[in-house]
């Protein structure tokens, strides 16, 4: 599959899987196992294109969440970001696939809910239409393993709505800088989730 077609893929098993969750009775969409959420988020990701040289990216992120056992679960997203100018002079494109286990502690509150993450996630990062440094010519795009890891907190406004308060990620990822061939950036974000 190519790396455009691999972020509407995902977005698609997404789909499928709430039009599924739909037609569940009402009483075992009420339990914490098996409950599907779809998260859309805005993102800034503080990235780096040398050790020496930082920038932000801004764009988005949909993360289908299931939880399979109690708190246990299954993360999967898909982040798009961009800058168009860094610090080297050209714009960068970055979409991130990831998947990977998670953890959700729900506490209830008078009126709402609020709930605490934790996941892991590991997946592929896609740069393109930007210049990546190599030991060769300078490339468009290129491809590495990425690495996530973070956490956040939600605030359910009602059964089907939910805020994502703040979100912070450690990812890593080792596209072509010319240096240490390595990126060690932050991931922050906050969005609405429908349960």
């Amino acid at each position: 599959m190519t790396t455009a077609l691999r972020p509407l893929a995902l977005l698609a098993a997404a789909a499928l899987c709430i039009a599924g969750a739909h037609g569940q009775s009402t009483a075992s969409a009420t339990r914490p196992a098996g409950r599907i959420s779809l998260a859309f988020t805005y993102d800034v990701q503080g990235s780096n294109l040398t050790t020496a040289s930082r920038f932000w990216l801004q764009g988005g992120a949909a993360e289908l969440n299931i939880r399979l056992y109690r708190g246990l679960g299954a993360t999967v997203g898909v982040l798009g970001l961009h800058a168009g100018n860094t610090p080297g002079g050209s714009p960068v494109n970055l979409v991130t696939e990831a998947f990977g286990p998670s953890y959700t502690f729900t506490r209830p509150l008078r009126s709402h809910t609020m709930s605490f993450f934790a996941r892991g996630l590991f997946g592929e990062a896609n740069g393109f239409n930007g210049v990546y440094p190599s030991a060769g010519a300078p490339l468009t795009s290129s491809s590495s393993f990425a690495v996530l890891a973070g956490g956040g907190v939600d605030i359910g406004l009602s059964r089907h709505i939910s805020l994502r308060l703040a979100q912070a990620d450690y990812a890593r990822m080792q596209l072509p800088n010319s240096i240490t061939n390595v990126q060690n950036n932050i991931r922050l974000g906050a969005g609405i989730i429908l349960h």
